[in-house]
């Protein structure tokens, strides 16, 4: 049975890691070396590690075998919930169309594919005025469209149903099909994915192409291609914004591959192929076997305790883990495709010591750091991406069963992400925590971060507290505060043990060889007052304790709270002489820290912090304003680069010879940069810029020129992201206003958003641009909307860029105007 196939890796091999690395099998463990300060400097000499483990061979069943298991194992969905009149209010559309294509692979009990069609047609939204068209209701229960990705898991099946088993399909069951495709296709392209949302960015993609090409439907193809190169370009500048996601990754894998092996046009398959390499080596780069998991900071993970999700069970189908994968009609698209990954990505996995940073997004803190020991790796994200991410995180050696640590900002009296609620309109069960603005470095062993939450963030219904922890692995070898050995042993659950810390006081835990620092160098309430800290372990049944900051309390003027966490990580510290001295090198350590609550009220929370790190300083400095308006200064200062591997870029390389890309290049070389004129205004046009995506040059006899930039309103472009850049000289600081003679027929077409970059970053966040309708070409001055307050633009000296970027597609810009001044003024 594929059971058992699926535990082909011998049990034997975390062992096998952990023994190879701690030097007990072929020699000594590896010397870990600190580099140089200067993190640009190349990656110092480390003695050979030892040779990665053959790469794994997975013995590959018929399909037919493997889908009559999954046929037999599921029959209860159809016994219990798809045969009932009116089936179980749980029954999804997903499942309806896995289980079918489940069915038709194995051959059996076809006689049921007629209700599955019938129930999937009634679930799905044929009203050509809804906004939902062409959608399908998640569970039945629901009646309506709650969750807008619905069609695209549906989609993703039916097109894998169709290519592989239309033919042998009764003709009633291959027409409902049919059907359900064509106003899934309608669907699919209505839906505006935007770029950064990328597994279903790359399932709408990958389902446009899949679903042009069976239908023979060339501009739903077209369509797909164009949002594949768009999500490549995106890739290339920002790259995986979803980054190392334990359940995301999956349905990367699964929607890229599909494109890789299916589609009609060979430059789209060799992008696919591309991303697909790209994602390789970065779970390649970020697995570590010691713990067989994704190591370090996760976007958008559900299971905050061990790091593990979907992805793992795509790992363990390629060979990799040793882990037994209960096959479920879930997994009959993976089924359908190549499951294997590069030997390249598992030979990088097993290079230890090693240093991973991946950029992933527009915002130039949007990074991630990750250090990979032989016996501990530390990780932080720079920044947020949502309120299901793993910002910091500490790995330890053990099976996957065993807790990690990590951060978590926690609203619910939930510290181990163990609560589900109902989310969004679909009610989908998550243990989402909260939001706050957190800002974060790491240079090697040492991270530096700040959370801070403001007054948006802890307006969530569910909220019944407000706490950060920082959560450890409760079996550990001693526990020392402020130098002194404790015994945290809780009574029971309802007499846990508790020890105070005092502000700045070193929390220490050892793991074996390796030992985990924690010192919380600053702690507010929400009224600005000192926030109790203090060890816990609560007796839950994780295998948890943590370290707690308690910033509830009656609000001051301002929402105050906020936390700073030093964490340190020690490896090889193979006695007790070694662990002695790197202890006290933390206890030791001087760090400097200011942070400041909002004062007055209206203000935000100012912080500078500095920590001397074992390798160089660290440091975390700036405000945290509302959403969207906080900067941070950081030092090491994040990685420009999508990936790079022990300072190696590894990222952009591999897609660097795709079309748009190259194409985006040269029109980035080819594009003067702006001269600002000192004493005057610039007027320019909107044409002179680089448009890459949705944004495209028009032409319009009464626009200055005869040419404009601006997006249309066909479906098809409305799902793409597009920008327009223009880099302009700026001769000495200043501050200037932004004017626009636009194009706005109407108030749904009446806005872009606006942004500067600077070398250090962003001078002017993602803002949203109203320009007001005007039906004909109209002057209209960038300000704030509710309001109508001119934006001022604060410009540095020498080279920013400005940037325009999609928001109704339809808006036109022809000409753009930088003054000094921001009063009102005649038409130049």
């Amino acid at each position: 049975m594929w059971r058992a196939v699926v535990r082909f890796v011998p049990l034997a091999l975390p062992l096998l890691a952990a023994l190879l690395y701690l030097g007990l099998l072929g020699g000594a463990a590896p010397e870990y070396t600190a580099p140089p300060p200067d993190h640009t400097a190349p990656p110092p000499e480390h003695a050979a590690p030892p040779p990665a483990p053959p790469p794994p061979q997975r013995p590959v069943p018929a399909a037919g075998e493997l889908f009559a298991e999954v046929a037999a194992r599921d029959d209860w969905r159809w016994q219990r919930r798809f045969r009932l009149e009116p089936p179980h209010e749980r029954t999804t559309a997903r499942n309806l169309m896995a289980y079918a294509l489940t069915l038709a692979a194995a051959g059996v009990h076809t006689e049921r594919l007629p209700r599955l069609m019938e129930l999937l047609e009634r679930m799905q939204n044929r009203d050509a005025g809804n906004p939902y068209y062409g959608n399908f209701w998640w569970y039945w229960r629901d009646g309506a469209v709650t969750d807008r990705n619905s069609a695209e898991f549906v989609m993703q099946t039916a097109t894998r149903l169709w290519v592989r088993h239309h033919e042998q399909l009764d003709s009633e069951v291959a027409a409902a099909l049919e059907r359900l495709m064509r106003f899934g296709a309608e669907s699919c392209l209505r839906y505006r994915v935007p770029a950064w949302y990328t597994n279903i960015a790359i399932l709408n993609a990958s389902n446009l192409i899949a679903l042009g090409e069976v239908l023979d439907d060339a501009e739903t193809a077209e369509a797909g291609y164009r949002r594949l190169e768009d999500l490549c370009l995106w890739t290339w500048k920002y790259g995986i914004t979803e980054y190392v996601s334990p359940t995301y990754y999956a349905v990367n894998l699964d929607g890229l591959r599909w494109i890789a092996a299916r589609a009609g046009r060979d430059e789209p398959r060799r992008q696919a192929e591309a991303l697909l390499e790209l994602l390789a080596a970065d779970i390649g780069a970020n697995w570590w076997p010691p713990a067989e998991r994704l190591a370090g900071a996760h976007s958008r993970s559900y299971n905050y305790l061990r790091g593990v999700g979907g992805l793992d069970e795509r790992l363990a189908l390629a060979g990799w883990l040793d882990l037994q994968v209960q096959l479920t009609a879930h997994h009959a698209d993976t089924l359908c495709d190549d499951g294997s990954l590069p030997v390249s990505a598992w030979e990088a996995a097993w290079r230890l010591p090693r240093r991973v940073r991946q950029r992933w997004g527009e915002g130039p803190a949007e990074a991630r750091s990750a250090l990979l020991l032989s016996d501990i790796a530390l990780s932080t994200a720079s920044a947020y991406y949502g309120r299901e991410d793993v910002p910091m995180a500490v790995d330890l050696p053990g099976d996957r069963t065993t807790v990690r640590c990590y951060f978590i900002a926690d609203g619910r009296d939930d510290p181990y992400g163990t609560r589900r609620f109902a989310a969004g309109r679909a009610g989908h069960m998550k243990a989402q925590h909260l939001d706050c603005f957190w800002a974060a470095a790491q240079r090697g062993p040492d991270a530096l971060a700040l959370a801070a939450y403001r007054a948006e963030d802890l307006d969530c219904p569910e909220r019944t507290g407000l706490t950060s922890h920082f959560v450890f692995r409760r079996a550990h070898d001693g526990i020392w505060i402020g130098g002194r050995a404790v015994a945290l042993e809780p009574l029971g659950t309802y007499e846990p043990a508790r020890v105070e810390v005092a502000p700045g006081e070193a929390v220490v835990v050892r793991y074996g060889t390796a030992a985990v620092g924690v010192r919380v160098l600053a702690a507010l309430r929400r009224d600005g007052g000192p926030a109790a800290v203090a060890m816990v372990d609560d007796a839950n049944p994780y295998g948890a304790m943590r370290l707690s900051v308690e910033h509830e309390s009656e609000p001051g003027e301002a929402e105050s709270a906020a936390a700073a966490f030093w964490v340190r990580v020690g490896g090889s510290l193979s006695d007790d002489a070694a662990f002695a001295r790197w202890h006290e090198a933390f206890l030791s350590a001087e760090p400097e820290v200011h942070v400041a609550p909002p004062d007055p009220p209206q203000t935000a929370l100012r912080f500078d912090l500095r920590v001397p790190g074992e390798e160089g300083p660290v440091a975390v400095r700036g405000v945290a304003g509302a959403r969207g308006i906080g900067h941070v200064t950081l030092e090491p200062p994040p990685t420009a680069a999508i990936l790079e591997i022990d300072r190696r870029p590894v990222g952009r390389p591999l897609l660097a010879d795709l079309r748009p890309i190259r194409e985006y290049a040269k029109a980035v070389e080819e594009a003067e940069a702006l001269q600002v004129p000192p004493d005057e205004p610039l007027l320019f046009e909107a044409q002179s810029g680089v448009c890459v995506g949705g944004m495209k040059v028009g032409f319009d006899e009464r626009a200055s020129g005869g040419a404009y930039v601006g997006s249309t309103v066909d479906h098809y472009q409305t799902a793409r992201f597009g920008t327009a850049r223009w880099r302009l000289e700026v001769p000495r600081a200043g501050r200037y206003w932004l004017w626009g003679r636009v194009l706005a027929p109407d108030s749904q077409t009446d806005s872009f958003y606006v942004q500067v970059m600077g070398p250090e970053g962003a001078i002017l966040p993602r803002t949203d641009w109203h320009t007001r309708v005007a039906p004909d070409w109209t002057w209209r001055r960038f300000e704030a909307h509710p309001g109508r307050e001119p934006i001022a633009l604060d410009l540095p000296a020498g080279t920013v860029e400005l940037i325009f970027r999609v928001r109704e597609p339809g808006t036109k810009v022809d000409r753009l105007m930088l003054a000094s001044c921001p009063e009102e003024f005649s038409e130049p």
